[in-house]
């Protein structure tokens, strides 16, 4: 990922709406689907997040690629936790051992080998353990924010489906989410599509957080759908979240 996001990240993962109530929708989806888990692996923690939210569940392992973000993480000073560095697909720590949950949020379209990273990451996982995924959705959307990101793709719904079963496991929950603001993420992204291709092609966007009041209704609405998602799948969103098992 793009140095830059790594210190972007860092600054607004704690308090922006969308880092915030993503948090939330994942904290209600791990306690329906994987409520007891003993054993936590978190791939690709980045600046680490989600790292206290994930450490309330159980004991925690996690790794990121970056020695910056790795560093940055580890100042969040989180107890019942390993963390060291790692590469997916070929250089997974943790050889032997197994989760009954493994989390990568928003890591997969980060990763060239996306497929084998799910093949080699099976083997982690207990027979009766969850992996749960989020990706950014509708391929048609990639723009300069992926760009920034270094993104390799978005993903539509029924690729990742296809990834997941063609890796060996069965999909538990997959449906898309933040669907409440999807037209308006979908304007903005078309505005930066628009001004990259006529106005500056080498134009990337990064993410910058809104006053307090909007930053405060924004993360209501979005962390609403944890409501909706207990009891259905959304029909569109501008991200996908998947639960599988083996």
């Amino acid at each position: 990922m793009n140095p830059s996001a790594y210190i972007e990240m860092q600054e607004l993962e704690d308090s922006h709406w969308w880092f915030v109530a993503r948090r939330q929708i994942i904290y209600n989806l791990i306690g329906q689907f994987c409520p007891s888990p003993n054993k936590i692996l978190e791939v690709g923690c980045g600046t680490g997040g989600n790292l206290a939210m994930l450490s309330q569940f159980g004991e925690l392992k996690a790794f990121e690629m970056d020695s910056n973000a790795l560093a940055m993480a580890n100042q969040k000073g989180i107890s019942n936790l390993t963390l060291i560095l790692g590469q997916c697909p070929d250089q997974l720590p943790f050889e032997g051992e197994q989760f009954d949950l493994i989390c990568l949020f928003d890591v997969l379209e980060h990763i060239q080998e996306d497929s084998k990273t799910l093949v080699q990451l099976k083997k982690y996982l207990t027979p009766r353990g969850k992996m749960i995924i989020t990706v950014p959705a509708y391929p048609s959307l990639f723009g300069p924010h992926d760009q920034f990101l270094q993104h390799h793709r978005r993903y539509s719904k029924v690729e990742l489906k296809k990834i997941i079963h063609q890796s060996g496991f069965k999909i538990k929950k997959i449906s898309y989410f933040n669907f409440i603001l999807f037209p308006l993420a979908v304007l903005n992204r078309l505005v930066g599509l628009l001004m990259q291709r006529f106005i500056d092609p080498e134009r990337q966007t990064s993410v910058t957080k809104p006053s307090a009041i909007i930053n405060l209704t924004l993360r209501y609405i979005f962390a609403s759908e944890r409501h909706l998602l207990r009891h259905s799948n959304l029909p569109f969103g501008l991200s996908l979240v998947c639960i599988v098992s083996i």
